[in-house]
């Protein structure tokens, strides 16, 4: 059971009316004439709503200058407040009772009554659900987001891009769905999918009941010899919130009867699917078609023998054989039969017997589907204007994606702007002239004030464009200003790496035993590299020395680091030491040594 047309506005709706009333009587003031008026007094209403659900005082209501410089204030108190709202509340307790009703519950029955909704806050509203359960409303879930948390989990459930926890959900049509059709003199059976019993004639008939459940089908036959219209209707139209009760029309077309038969054979499929939408999502006329089947044939049924008469009993007075001796029966019985074996046998294999066909074709009339055009009238969208709308769609989301990226960039040209305006007077104070600092100040102070007027509807392109000017001077200073910042570190790092492997070279040279595995012509490779890296660090040290902070730089921190990576390889004899020996290897190993 639900009302579609009472909810939480409908209370602020009641304080709104009595408050805009009440401030043309007092202040003479039109609030409804004015839309800014009307959405500030209902923001003030619906505080005011919330307040008094806590509070049994008297509540005052102020709004500063809500039409021609006029403050209004006003105040109410809960009880005038459900006064108000009777109307509203006796509606919330009917839609209760409806509930228990479709529900086939008593009061006792029910374990729980969870309270949902921020307008479930009011206290009469608790007060008629005590009333009619018998037990207070529980308010486990938070009323303002609860029915949000349990959409975004829905939409989690039909997406496959979330897996959660299945849960058994059953979606009830809310109204009853009937469908009509002109009077003919042909006949019409619904088939229902679960109930192939169900069988409806006239005019009309309910295919979904109220609370069935969705998505669901159901299978129409209609026999027709001409193009037909069937039109949806919900049943009940006083018991629905919108004034036309009418789903829309379905016209099936191409409906021509296929000789020798005088009508056709159409089966319609009535479907309400996952969205609670209704149509009849297609039509077929079934045809006649001949087809030929192979079926087994009957073996007829074997006839009983028919019963032997008796010989009749010699009569008395005639003279009566004697019985011959027992030897001569037999002889006589071996003479009859001897000869006639033989022609028996001879007769069955001569003459085989033929193989009886155990299957035979016969014609039989089959029943085939052919597809055939619905045209639908309703005020659903049709498919068309579905693609239409969602190629709109897409147009649209591209242009806010490309509306997106010029802000993105405009907003970050303005914080480069910032961003340089700030290392000027800070730490490239040091690392530019004057004349540069003013230069490029001047530039950005240029870059600014183009945002905020020419820029504000300029093309990504063109704001990335200037951005890119500005990088290319910004950088340079940047870039001063970084090298000198590193230059001691890498000078550092690289001498540290140049008195290590001299360390190593000494140590060789004083003939230390934890280098004896390495060969002369190895260490010389060694101390080749030092003598780069040498080099290298004594020009790198030579140039600086002569640059100036203002200076753009023509050596890099970068290489000493590259310099203080290089390698040297070659290859040795691992000794491995055992517990009680050690083991030269057979394999020569390959040592990459960083230096």
């Amino acid at each position: 059971a639900c009302d579609p047309n009472l909810g939480g506005r409908d209370f602020d709706m009641c304080i709104f009316q009595h408050m805009a009333k009440e401030s043309e009587e007092k202040y003479k003031l039109k609030v409804m004439t004015n839309v800014k008026a009307r959405v500030r007094l209902l923001k003030a209403c619906e505080r005011l709503k919330k307040v008094m659900s806590t509070n049994a005082i008297k509540i005052p209501l102020n709004v500063e200058c809500l039409m021609e410089d006029t403050d209004v204030s006003s105040s109410m108190d809960r009880e005038f407040f459900e006064s108000l709202s009777s109307p509203l509340i006796a509606k919330m307790k009917e839609t209760m009772q409806k509930a228990l009703v479709s529900a086939n519950l008593k009061p006792e029955e029910v374990y729980s009554v969870e309270l949902v909704g921020g307008g479930t806050r009011i206290p009469a509203l608790k007060k008629v659900v005590k009333e009619i359960f018998g037990k207070e409303g529980s308010t486990t879930l938070n009323a303002d987001e609860a029915v949000a948390r349990g959409c975004a989990f829905q939409a989690a459930i039909c997406s496959p891009a979330f897996k959660v926890r299945e849960f058994s959900i059953a979606d009830a049509c809310p109204y009853s769905i009937s469908l009509h059709w002109k009077a003919t003199e042909e006949l019409m059976d619904v088939v229902n999918e679960e109930d192939a019993s169900e069988l409806t004639k006239g005019t009309t008939t309910e295919v979904f009941k109220q609370l069935a459940n969705f998505p669901a089908s159901k299978q129409l036959k209609f026999y027709r010899k001409a193009d037909f219209t069937i039109s949806a209707n919900y049943s009940h139209p006083e018991g629905l919130h919108i004034s036309n009760p009418a789903i829309g029309s379905f016209r099936i077309t191409n409906v021509v009867p296929q000789p020798p038969d005088n009508l056709c054979q159409v089966r319609i499929k009535a479907r309400v699917n996952s969205n609670g939408i209704f149509t009849i999502s297609n039509a077929v006329i079934m045809e006649r078609h001949e087809k030929e089947v192979e079926v087994p044939i009957e073996e007829p049924k074997a006839e009983t023998p028919a019963e032997t008469p008796a010989e009749p009993a010699p009569a008395a007075d005639q003279p009566q054989e004697a019985p011959k001796p027992a030897g001569e029966q037999t002889e006589t019985m071996a003479t009859d039969a001897s000869p006639a074996a033989p022609e028996a046998g001879a007769e069955q294999q001569e003459k085989p017997e033929p193989v009886k066909p155990k299957t035979k074709k016969e014609i039989k009339i089959v029943l085939r589907p052919r597809d055939i055009p619905v045209e639908v009238s309703s005020s659903q969208l049709s498919h068309d204007q579905l693609l239409e709308f969602t190629d709109f769609q897409a147009k649209l989301n591209q242009s806010d994606k490309i509306e997106r990226e010029r802000q993105d960039m405009k907003n970050s040209l303005e914080e480069y702007v910032y961003h340089m305006r700030e290392k000027l007077e800070t730490c490239l104070s040091r690392h530019t002239t004057e004349a540069e600092r003013e230069a490029f100040g001047k530039i950005l102070t240029e870059t600014e004030d183009w945002i905020y007027d020419e820029g504000e509807d300029a093309k990504k392109s063109v704001v990335s464009k200037r951005l890119e000017g500005l990088k290319q001077t910004g950088g340079r200073f940047m870039l001063r200003f970084t090298e000198t910042e590193e230059r001691t570190g890498a000078i550092n790092a690289l001498t540290n790496a140049c008195e290590a492997i001299q360390k190593i070279l000494d140590s060789y040279a004083a003939g230390e035993e934890i280098f004896d595995h390495l060969a002369k012509e190895d260490m010389a490779k060694v101390e080749k590299v030092l003598k780069e890296k040498q080099q290298k660090l004594a020009s790198f040290i030579d140039t600086v020395s002569k640059f100036k902070p203002t200076a753009d730089p023509t050596v890099f921190s970068a290489d000493l680091y590259t310099a203080k990576r290089a390698r040297v390889s070659f290859k040795c004899f691992f000794y491995q030491t055992c517990a009680h020996e050690t083991v030269e290897l057979l394999y020569p190993t390959t040592l990459v040594f960083t230096l």
